[in-house]
């Protein structure tokens, strides 16, 4: 595997680790990649979204996917008897505008929720705690920061967060760990540990957020297949492309019905799937929030498609 954007400090690190360890999982070489606290692409702030940086989200193209969730908080906080102790709990919040769409919008048009509700942000990284005061300025009595799940009341969201959680590559009974030939990183593979799952991350947050949701709902917004669909394939991206480095964007598409099976062992209840766009056009119809319908909606589908999805 050669690196098209190096991080030199990075590589060292990983490659000294497994000088010293041996050969280490691609979980934890994933995690390396992604959360390292110095250097890692998102725990380090240099994870780059929109046009000019390795990926669009839903969040990047625009106010209108944050103004459509936040009419779908509002009919939630309505089916919660209008609790007035009810949380909106995002993870993966980047630099904090999906939570400003949210709250700007239900702020215009549906004040009620808005007295009622706080938004809390997940999020162990500082740079980022950072960048999302700053973005979050205008409603600094409304949000609150914790390093792990709380126990809450209301609605957990997350958008494009389970697609970046380190999985271990394992297949018929062996699985591929990272080594070093040289200065190159190397499959090497081994008999599998029949007790080891290969997306135990998700696993765990599943169950960790089980655990803390008292009453309320989980919204989890990501790129998947069924598991007839689903293969177990890294993808890793810059610059909007795909690429053969290990150090870029690292990301898996997710096996929805294997993490919705798991979230009802864990005691969630009537999970589904839904497709993304059919829901948020419900989210528009919401007498509540009377989001304006623009005029590229009424056109075709296929164009608010194109507003929604963004690859």
């Amino acid at each position: 595997m050669k690196t098209q954007t190096r991080n030199d400090a990075l590589i060292e690190l990983i490659r000294n680790e497994i000088r010293n360890r041996g050969p280490q999982s691609f979980a934890w070489f994933m995690h390396q990649a992604l959360y390292h606290p110095g250097h890692g692409y998102y725990s380090s702030g240099c994870c780059a979204i929109g046009r000019k940086g390795d990926y669009f989200t839903n969040v990047s193209v625009g106010p209108l996917f944050g103004q459509l969730l936040g009419a779908q908080f509002a009919e939630i906080w309505d089916r919660l008897g209008k609790t007035n102790n009810f949380v909106i709990v995002e993870q993966g919040a980047h630099d904090g505008q999906f939570a400003r769409d949210v709250l700007e919008s239900v702020q215009k048009r549906a004040p009620e929720f808005f007295a009622a509700l706080r938004y809390r942000i997940v999020e162990p990284f500082p740079v980022l705690r950072e960048r999302q005061a700053q973005t979050l300025e205008p409603f600094r009595d409304r949000i609150e920061w914790c390093d792990s799940l709380q126990p809450f009341v209301g609605v957990h969201f997350s958008n494009e967060l389970l697609d970046a959680m380190p999985v271990r590559l394992i297949s018929g009974g062996r699985e591929k760990f990272v080594d070093v030939d040289g200065d190159k990183f190397v499959f090497v593979e081994r008999p599998a540990d029949e007790d080891m799952k290969f997306n135990e991350a998700a696993l765990d947050w599943i169950e960790r957020l089980a655990a803390n949701l008292q009453r309320g709902y989980v919204i989890t917004i990501d790129y998947g297949r069924s598991a007839a669909e689903f293969q177990e394939a890294v993808q890793v991206r810059a610059r909007h492309r795909n690429l053969d480095s290990p150090f870029e964007q690292i990301g898996i598409g997710v096996n929805r019905r294997y993490l919705i099976r798991h979230g009802r062992n864990a005691n969630c209840k009537r999970c589904s799937i839904r497709k993304c766009s059919g829901e948020l056009f419900k989210c528009s119809r919401f007498p509540k929030m009377s989001i304006p319908r623009r005029r590229s909606w009424s056109a075709s589908n296929s164009r608010v498609n194109r507003a929604l999805y963004s690859e």
